[in-house]
This record gives structure tokens, sequence and C-alpha cells, in this order.
């Protein structure tokens, strides 16, 4: 019995050894060294005439945005300028039916209007345009 728990021991010693080595053995192989990476690009070698075109489209570029904006900027003026507008045409439409109430009011007649019709130089009439 003393023999077979020497064995057991010695057993249990080599599996242990083997394992340990094994172990070793696997990680010895493998490069231990970090490798490291740089983010550092260099840009490419341009001629004079590669850098023409480049600044000539980094213009381009500026001149589409300017743009844009303007027209935005433009669009909201337009805006305002047609809600302004609006609020003009109410309150004239609202003089036009005071004026013509007060016009009944004290015995006013209304004038006769004049159907006379606007035309170019050239002969043309414009039904839209009257004369004064």
């Amino acid at each position: 019995m003393v023999r077979n728990k020497k064995i057991i021991a010695v057993g249990i010693i080599l599996t242990v050894g083997l394992l340990v080595i094994a172990v070793y053995n696997s990680s010895w192989g493998q490069d231990t060294r970090l490798e490291m990476t740089n983010d550092i690009t260099l840009p490419e070698y341009q001629n004079d005439f590669g850098r023409i075109i480049s600044a000539y489209e980094r213009i381009v570029d500026r001149l589409m945005y300017m743009t844009e904006r303007n027209f935005e900027s433009i669009g909201a003026d337009v805006q305002q300028s047609s809600n302004k507008l609006s609020s003009i045409e109410s309150k004239l439409a609202d003089l036009t039916v005071r004026i013509a109430r007060i016009e009944r009011a004290l015995g006013i007649p209304k004038p006769a209007m004049q159907n006379e019709i606007k035309s170019d130089a050239n002969g043309n009439s414009n039904p839209d345009q009257l004369k004064p």
C-alpha cells in the first residue's frame, strides 16, 4: 500500500510537471513584443498641376456653400416679405370696407371707373393695366 502511494505521488508530480512544461512551451513560440501602428499619414506627393486642381475644387466647394447659404437667407427674406404683404392686403381690404360704409352713410356717389386699357410701345394691349 505504501508502494501504491509512492507510485500515485510520483504520477501526480509527473503530471503536474508535464502540465507546467506544456504551458511554458505553448507561450514560448509566441512573439511577446507589442506591435504598434501609427495613425499618422503623409499626404501624397502632388505636382503643381495637382495642387492647382485641389485649390480650384476647394474654392468651388466654398462658393457652392456660400451660394446655398445666400439662397436660404433670400428665401427667408422673401417669405417675410410675403407675410408682410399679406397683412397689408388684409388691412387694405378692411379699410376698403370701412370707406364703402362711410360713403354709403354720407351719400357720396361712387366714382366712375375708367376702363381704358394701356398699350405698350409695340401697340400690344394688356388688359391687366388700366390707364390713369
